[in-house]
Parts: C-alpha cells; sequence; structure tokens
C-alpha cells in the first residue's frame, strides 16, 4: 500500500510493523521504497522492464486472437474454441502477470483487488488450457480426461473463492493445493498429447508438447524457487519468476498449433464447399444441376410453402445439333442459361433438368416478378439473336407455368408435371403457328 509521509521526513525515523497472520503463510514482504509518487509509475516500469514486455505482448495476442475467432464465428461460421481458450488463458495469464509484478499498481493502487484478481487470474489458467488441449485430441476418451480435468480445477476455483469470499480461508491457504493440481493437470495433458502424438504425428501436436513441456520445466523450477523463497528466509531470496519466459513460450507454441489447426480445417471446408458445388452445378451452364433441382423440390414440399414453377424448353434445340454442331449448341445452352441467371438469380432458383429444359423455381408471391421477367428474358434473346443473326440458330424457348396456390398440398412434382404439359402445349402452338405462316 502506498503510506504518505509527512511534508519534512528528512532525519525523522519511520518504523513499520507487521503482523504475521493465515499461520505464517506470508513469510516476506517485498522491499519497502520510498520515492516522489510522481515517479513512481517511471520506477516500476524501470525496474521490470522485460516484465510488462512479456505481459502485455501476451495480452496484445489474446485479445487479437480473441477478435478473430469472434469474427470468423459470425460471418464464417467456424468452430473456433480452441481459439476461444487459447485468448481466455493469454489473457488470463497476462493479467495475472501485470498483476504479480506490480505493473498493474499503474492503473490502480487498491491492494485487495489487485490480490484478488492475481489469484483468480493464476487459477483458472489450467482450465483454459485443459480445454484448449482437449480440442487437439481426437480420441474421445482422452478428450473427456482433459475435460474431467479442466472441471475438477473449476470446481476447486469456485471452492476457493468461496472459501475467500467468507473468510473461512484466504487464497494463499489454497495455494498449495492448487500447485498440485496444476501439476497434476500438465502432467495429465502431457500423457494424452504424447498418446495421441504417437498415433497422428501432426505439426500442431508437436507444437503443443514442445510448449507444454518447457512450460512445466519452468513452472516447477518457479515452484521450487517459490518454496525455497517462503521456508527458507531470509537466507536466499529470489526476486524474479522465470515462469513468463515459459509462459510465453507456451502462448507462441499454442498459437503456432491453432495457426495450423485453421489452415487445416479451412482448407478442409473450402475442398467441401468445391466438391459441394461441383455435385450441385451444371457443368456446361453454372446453373443447378438436376440433383439441386430436387433438393429444391423437396425444401418446399417440407416446408409446404405456396410455390410457382415455370419451365423453359429451347426451341428447335434439336436441329441446331444437327446443322450447327454440338459445339454451337452448347453455346446456345451457356447463352440461354446466362440470360436465366440474369433475369431470375435474384428471386427465384434457376437449374436445367437436363437436355435443354431448364426451370425457375419461387415462393407464390413472387409470381408478377416472375411474369415481369419473362418479359426481360424475351429482350435479352432478341438481343442475342441481333448479334448472332443465323437463321438457323436463333435463340427460342417456349414455357409454361403452375402454382399450387390454392392446394398447398398438391405435389410439387405434380406442379412440375403440370408447367411441363403447358410448356409443350406452348410449343406445339408455336409449331403449329410458325406452319401457318410457312
Amino acid at each position: 500500500m502506498c503510506v504518505p509521509l509527512p511534508g519534512d521526513p528528512y532525519g525523522k525515523e519511520l518504523t513499520i510493523t507487521l503482523d504475521v497472520c493465515e499461520n505464517g503463510m506470508f513469510t516476506r514482504v517485498s522491499e519497502v521504497y520510498i520515492q516522489d509518487t510522481k515517479y513512481y509509475i517511471q520506477n516500476i516500469l524501470r525496474d521490470n522492464i522485460w516484465l510488462p514486455g512479456v505481459a502485455l505482448l501476451i495480452l496484445a495476442i489474446g485479445i487479437v486472437l480473441l477478435s478473430i475467432a469472434l469474427i470468423m464465428t459470425v460471418m464464417s461460421n467456424y468452430k473456433t474454441r480452441s481459439v476461444i481458450y487459447l485468448s481466455g488463458f493469454a489473457i488470463s495469464t497476462a493479467v495475472w502477470l501485470l498483476c504479480y509484478s506490480g505493473i498493474a499498481l499503474c492503473v490502480t493502487d487498491d491492494y485487495y483487488f489487485l490480490s484478488i484478481a492475481t489469484y483468480i487470474c493464476l487459477y483458472i489458467q489450467p482450465i483454459w488450457f485443459g480445454l484448449f488441449a482437449s480440442e487437439h485430441i481426437g480420441d474421445e476418451i482422452r478428450r473427456n480426461i482433459l475435460r474431467i480435468c479442466a472441471a475438477v480445477i473449476g470446481l476447486f476455483n469456485i471452492i476457493s473463492w468461496l472459501l475467500n469470499a467468507f473468510n473461512i480461508v484466504h487464497f494463499p491457504g489454497t495455494l498449495k493445493c492448487y500447485h498440485v493440481l496444476m501439476l497434476a493437470d500438465y502432467v495429465v495433458c502431457v500423457v494424452c498429447v504424447c498418446m495421441e502424438l504417437y498415433k497422428n504425428k501432426s505439426r500442431e501436436l508437436q507444437s503443443i508438447l514442445c510448449g507444454i513441456c518447457l512450460y512445466i520445466c519452468f513452472v516447477f523450477a518457479d515452484t521450487v524457487f517459490y518454496l525455497i523463497d517462503k521456508y527458507t528466509m531470509p537466507s536466499i531470496v529470489i526476486q524474479e519468476a522465470i515462469m513468463p519466459a515459459g509462459i510465453l513460450i507456451l502462448v507462441i507454441s499454442m498459437v503456432f498449433s491453432s495457426v495450423i489447426r485453421l489452415q487445416r480445417e479451412f482448407g478442409a471446408k473450402l475442398e467441401a464447399e468445391m466438391l459441394n458445388q461441383i455435385a450441385h452445378t451444371d457443368a456446361l451452364t453454372k446453373v443447378a444441376n438436376r440433383l439441386s433441382c430436387e433438393e429444391c423440390f423437396a425444401m418446399y414440399a417440407q416446408n409446404k410453402n405456396p410455390v410457382i414453377i415455370f419451365n423453359f424448353d429451347l426451341d428447335s434445340f434439336k436441329q441446331i445439333n444437327d446443322t450447327q454442331g454440338h459445339h454451337v449448341g452448347d453455346e446456345v445452352l451457356i447463352a440461354f442459361a446466362d440470360i436465366l441467371k440474369r433475369v431470375f438469380s435474384q428471386s427465384a432458383f434457376v437449374g436445367r433438368m437436363g437436355g435443354d429444359e431448364f426451370i425457375v423455381v419461387a415462393d407464390y408471391e413472387k409470381k408478377q416478378d416472375i411474369l415481369q421477367g419473362i418479359k426481360q428474358m424475351q429482350f435479352y434473346m432478341n438481343e442475342y439473336n441481333t448479334k448472332h443473326p443465323m437463321d438457323n440458330c436463333k435463340l427460342s424457348a417456349s414455357y409454361g407455368w403452375s402454382d399450387n396456390h390454392d392446394q398447398n398440398d398438391l405435389n410439387i412434382w405434380k406442379v412440375y408435371e403440370m408447367a411441363d404439359q403447358r410448356m409443350y402445349q406452348s410449343k406445339i402452338s408455336k409449331k403449329t403457328e410458325n406452319a401457318s405462316k410457312a
């Protein structure tokens, strides 16, 4: 705590009396500094230059990772639990370092609050770490073991907080138990990761294992130094903790493993999306294929929403293939599909049922929009014919439509068949009309 001195302290004697409490829990008190308060922050930073740097770096990593995880979850629907656990570990560790080293005094001089924050952040670190490690374990049994370990430490945290809140046993009194649980948890993590690594020699597991081993070495050494410092007072006094260096190494290894994992998951998801697109897209026209059309029908059948279906069929397409060749026929199919996408893709489903037959499926309430789009479609077909002036290669299509607005229980395939029949009636009428003109 900060004790203000009288205005003229020079030549006077200052006596500090300390009462040992909590069964001798604290056996050493930090050195006493007498200094001008306006240089207080400057002196703290000067005396602990490397520790705040490590803490702030870890804190920055945690905040950046948390932001990335939230953005990826909202925008891409990725499973980012491991990144969230890593960010929780990094942030809690950084706050612990800032409080433990006294750097947090630059923000507040509430020693009680800083003491509570120090222990809380220290105690929850193994929980975040255990959950993070479990996300990289493929075996369900070992994954559950790590989760159980995290749950045990979580229960220990709750009990410790309650005991401290009711002044039964304060946090220093539960520190020994925490050290035992923490070391046991990390040993279990090492065993589980080693067993997983034996089956799956992935780089992410290798990175985690190296980070854990180095971190445990630093933790063990720091714990030994703490016990020596506690029970040999005042013969040996160890001023600096080396655990922050181990924490930084661990966080970097966890970040590296998370990057590898996200890269693998992103690649797998991208590959799955590409395969799914290939499976549902017509290779020639790039509109939805027959499989996708059937899935669209199934969706409407399940939702039982009123639907309207337009069925299109190119006129004289067989003649185009026979006289101009299949490459010209393919160009006509592609051109017509592009027109359908340009006109209807914003408001309806566009697909190719096969051959020169295309469909447009939409909610019944969009009927007028689709009918208006028919006029646009005719305009684009005329534009295409103007740019490709060949009498025996004109782009023309017949269509028919049907809906189940008045009969919601009418099978959607029946609606499609009715639209198909009307399309053929339109095609026959057009042939008869052309024949009479000839």
